[in-house]
C-alpha cells in the first residue's frame, strides 16, 4: 500500500487536539500553489472527545467541498512506535517481510495487531539498509478513519505527522538538501524534532510537551479558567490587564520553556552523534505553538543555534504570505504535498482491512456497465493469486506466506483455518468464475458488455442489471451446429442480459431495439415495453438473449434453429 496515485490537486488534513487544519494545494507543471489554509477549532472543555472532533471535521468537510482531490491525513507520532533499524537486505520487499519480526520486541501489542511501514534513509553500506520504521496499532487507524468517515471524508493515505512536517520543511527550505538541520514542530500536546541531513530524514523524537502545558501553567499561576488562559497565552487579552497578571503569564510560560529546553538539548546531542559533521546549520520552528512570544529567542539561547520560523518560499503562490500561518499549517502542508507527489518523505498505514475505497467509487461513476465490475475485480484477484501460487510452488515458505497474506483480503468472512481450506475456496472461486473468463472462441462477457455499451446512443441511459449464464441452449434460438470428426461435442453456451434505462421518446425506444437486434452477439431482443419517466422521457427494458455456439472445430457446418 505504499503506492500513491498523485493528482494535480490535493488536500492535507491535520487532526490536532485543539483544531483540525487543512491545506488545499495545486500543481501546474513543476510549480505548486497553495489555494487555501482552513482551520476549524474543536469545541472542548479539557481533553477533546471523539464526538467533538467529529463535529469539527464535519464543519471542515463542508468548507472544503471535496470533489476529485486526493485527500491525505496523518496520525500523531505519540500514537506510533518509531525506531531506527539496520537490516542485512537492500531489497525493499525482503525488508518488508523481515521488519515485522525485528519490530516485535519493541511493541506493546502482538505483531498481527500492528501495521508497519518504513522509510529508507539510504545511508547504509552496500548490501544493507538503514530504515526509519514506524508501527501503528490497527485500532488507531480504524478510529481515525471512523472519525473522518462521519464527516464524509475518505483519505487515500494515512501517514505519520512527523513525515509531513519533514517534507514541508525540505520543500520550504531547499538548502536542507545540501545542509543539515533540525525541524522542531511544537503542537498543542507534543513537540516533534526531526533531523534532516543532505535531504534525508535520519531521526525523529517526540516529546510530551506542547502548548497545552503552557495553557495549563498559565491557568494555575494566574488562577483563571482554561479558556481564559488560552487567550492570555496567545496575547488575546485586554490592554487593561494588570502588570502583575502579565508577570505571572511570563513566569508560567518560562516554567514550561525550562522543561522543554533540556529535553530538546538532549535530543540535539543525540542527533549530533549521528551527524557526519557533528553540527547543524539550521533550526526551523513550526506548529501551532511555534509563534509564542519569546520562544525563538529562548531556543536560540538554549540550543546555541540560529532559530527561524518556517516560511513560505517566495516563488510559491500562497493565499497567505504570513510566516505564522505557514508554520502553523506545516503538517497539513506536508500532507497536501504528498498528494501532489512532491513529498520526499512518506509512509502509508492505510493497508489491508483499511484499504482505500474512493478510487473504485470514482471508477464506477464513469462506467455505463457497472454490474460486471465487481465480478471482474474478483476474477482478477483470484487469477492473480493463481499466478502467484504457480510462480512459488518451488518454495513452500514463500507459497505459504503468499496464501496467508491474500487470505485476509479475498476470503473475508469465510475464515479458512488452513492452507488446505484456502486451496478449496480457490477451487470453488475458479469454478464459479469460469463462465466469465470465456464464453466461446475467445469471447468474454466483458467483450459482450463493451459491445452493448458502445452501441447505445449517448442521449439514452442504460445499464445492465442482470446477467444469467447457462450451458444448455434453448431450442427456439438460431445457432450454428458444428460437428467434430470423432462425433464428440462440447457444451454450448447461452446467456441473457437485462438492459434497463430511459429514452427521450417512444420512437427512440423503437430505434434502440433495432440497434440491439443488430449487435453481433445478440440472437433475440425481448421488449418489455415502456413506462413514463421524468422530463417527458420513457423507461425502457429489454432482455437480450445472446447467441449460442459450439466452440469445437469442425470440417462441415450446418445451420439449424
Amino acid at each position: 500500500m505504499r503506492e500513491l496515485t498523485v493528482s494535480n490537486k490535493a488536500i492535507g488534513i491535520d487532526v490536532g487536539s485543539r483544531s483540525v487544519k487543512a491545506v488545499v494545494a495545486a500543481k501546474r507543471g513543476s510549480s505548486v500553489s497553495i489555494k487555501s489554509f482552513i482551520e476549524v477549532p474543536i469545541p472542548r472543555d479539557g481533553a477533546p472527545q471523539p464526538q467533538q472532533v467529529a463535529l469539527a471535521l464535519e464543519e471542515l468537510g463542508k468548507r472544503l467541498k471535496i470533489g476529485s482531490e486526493i485527500v491525505v491525513t496523518s496520525v500523531s507520532t505519540q500514537q506510533t512506535t518509531v525506531r531506527n533499524l539496520e537490516i542485512p537486505f537492500s531489497d525493499a520487499e525482503k525488508a518488508r517481510q523481515i521488519l515485522k519480526f525485528q519490530t516485535e520486541p519493541y511493541l506493546a501489542f502482538p505483531i498481527e495487531e500492528v501495521i508497519i511501514d518504513f522509510y529508507d534513509t539510504q545511508t547504509a553500506p552496500e548490501g544493507k539498509m538503514k530504515v526509519l520504521l514506524t508501527a501503528v496499532h490497527k485500532g488507531v487507524i480504524e478510529n481515525h478513519l471512523n472519525l473522518l468517515a462521519q464527516a464524509g471524508i475518505d483519505p487515500e493515505v494515512v501517514d505519520a505527522d512527523f513525515m509531513a512536517v519533514a517534507s514541508a520543511a525540505l520543500w520550504a527550505e531547499p538548502q536542507l538538501a545540501e545542509e543539515s538541520g533540525i525541524v522542531i514542530d511544537i503542537g498543542d500536546s507534543k513537540t516533534i524534532a526531526c533531523y534532516i541531513e543532505r535531504g534525508k530524514l535520519l531521526a525523529v523524537r517526540s516529546l510530551p510537551i506542547g502548548g497545552e502545558d503552557i495553557t495549563g501553567a498559565i491557568a494555575q499561576h494566574v488562577g483563571v479558567s482554561y479558556e481564559e488562559a488560552e487567550q492570555l497565552k496567545t496575547r488575546k487579552r485586554d490592554a487593561s490587564a494588570s502588570p502583575d497578571a502579565a508577570e505571572k503569564v511570563s513566569q508560567a510560560i518560562g516554567s514550561v520553556f525550562e522543561r522543554l529546553g533540556p529535553e530538546l538539548d538532549r535530543t540535539i546531542r543525540s542527533f549530533s552523534s549521528q551527524a557526519k559533521g557533528g553540527s547543524f546549520n539550521r533550526v526551523l520552528l513550526s506548529g501551532g505553538s511555534a509563534t509564542l512570544n519569546g520562544l525563538d529567542r529562548f531556543l536560540s539561547e538554549s540550543l546555541s543555534a540560529k532559530v527561524s520560523l518556517l516560511s513560505c518560499p517566495a516563488s510559491v503562490k500562497a493565499e497567505s504570505a504570513d510566516p505564522a500561518s505557514f508554520a502553523r499549517f506545516a503538517t497539513a502542508l506536508g500532507l497536501a504535498l504528498r498528494g501532489l507527489g512532491q513529498a520526499p518523505f512518506f509512509q502509508n498505514f492505510r493497508q489491508e482491512e483499511h484499504a482505500y475505497a474512493r478510487p473504485l467509487r470514482r471508477l464506477r461513476k464513469h462506467l455505463i456497465v457497472t454490474a460486471a465490475l465487481p465480478v471482474l475485480i474478483a476474477g482478477l484477484l483470484v487469477f492473480s493469486l493463481f499466478a502467484s501460487i504457480e510462480r512459488h510452488t518451488s518454495n513452500k515458505g514463500d507459497l505459504n506466506y503468499e496464501i496467508q497474506k491474500r487470505r485476509r483480503t479475498i476470503f473475508l468472512g469465510k475464515n479458512p483455518k488452513s492452507n488446505a481450506d484456502v486451496r478449496k475456496l480457490l477451487e470453488e472461486e475458479k469454478n464459479t468464475l469460469t463462465p466469465f473468463r470465456e464464453l466461446r472462441g475467445g469471447i468474454s462477457v466483458l467483450q459482450v458488455l463493451e459491445d452493448i455499451s458502445a452501441k447505445v446512443p449517448k442521449e439514452m441511459t442504460a445499464e445492465t442489471s442482470l446477467f444469467n449464464y447457462t450451458k444448455s441452449r434453448p431450442s427456439d434460438l438460431p445457432t450454428t451446429v458444428q460437428r467434430r470428426p470423432t462425433g464428440q461435442t462440447t457444451p454450448t453456451w447461452d446467456a441473457t442480459v437485462t438492459l434497463k434505462g430511459t429514452a427521450p421518446s417512444v420512437a427512440d425506444h423503437v430505434r434502440l431495439k433495432e440497434i440491439l437486434e443488430e449487435l453481433k452477439y445478440v440472437a433475440l431482443v425481448e421488449d418489455k415495453g415502456t413506462t413514463e419517466a421524468a422530463s417527458g422521457r420513457v423507461n425502457v427494458e429489454y432482455i437480450l438473449r445472446l447467441k449460442a455456439s459450439r466452440s469445437a472445430p469442425s470440417t462441415r457446418k450446418e445451420t439449424g434453429s
